[in-house]
């Protein structure tokens, strides 16, 4: 097959964003029960500089500012994405350290 293929795998930022909301919470458990507790080090690496590795990835590597304002802000939902995860992770193991 020789032909470009459109992929829209969401209608609005809106729907984007409810549906990370739900994955990420997903993710986060799949995280807790696959790794356990892990150490505060890591979990601050995962809120702090992976996202900002993946904007660059993203952003730069992958060339997405040359998509303008699309490009960016895409970029951002998807790190905004990984932040959401790991933010979900660290709560859950709070409430279990309770």
């Amino acid at each position: 097959l020789n032909a470009s293929i459109e992929h829209y795998p969401f209608k609005s930022i809106t729907q984007f964003i409810e549906r990370q909301n739900f994955y990420s919470s997903l993710e986060a458990r799949e995280i807790l029960q696959e790794k356990g507790i892990l150490r505060e080090k890591e979990i601050r690496y995962n809120l702090t500089i992976k996202p900002l590795k993946l904007f660059f990835k993203l952003y730069f590597k992958k060339q997405g500012f040359k998509d303008g304002i699309h490009g960016l802000v895409w970029c951002l939902m998807q790190v905004t994405r990984r932040i959401f995860i790991w933010a979900k992770y660290w709560e859950l193991i709070e409430r279990e350290n309770k």
